[in-house]
């Protein structure tokens, strides 16, 4: 293997990673984007998906009192599917 080409593979890696992983000035940008769009918040006590729009609201509640942290938002680019249950129907 050539070093360029290791070189371009970490270089794909850090863009891919760059736009996997948000900061808060790049939570802000993908709101305007699309505010809808899912994101998976993972803190200390779980991880969650939510709208882009909400997960600042939802940080803010989960750091409020300093009883947990959050480790970092990600884009959820996976179809999230909802598994069907005869409960759902009444049935």
């Amino acid at each position: 293997m050539k070093m360029k080409d290791l070189d371009t593979k970490k270089s794909r890696l850090d863009e891919a990673i760059e736009e996997m992983w948000m900061d808060e000035e790049s939570l802000n940008d993908f709101v305007k984007k699309d505010g809808l769009a899912p994101v998976l918040v993972r803190c200390g006590g779980g991880r969650f998906t939510c709208p882009a729009q909400d997960a600042k609201h939802f940080i803010r509640i989960i750091t409020e009192h300093d009883e947990d942290y959050v480790r970092d938002v990600s884009r959820w680019d996976r179809q999230v599917v909802v598994p069907h249950s005869i409960n759902c129907e009444g049935e």
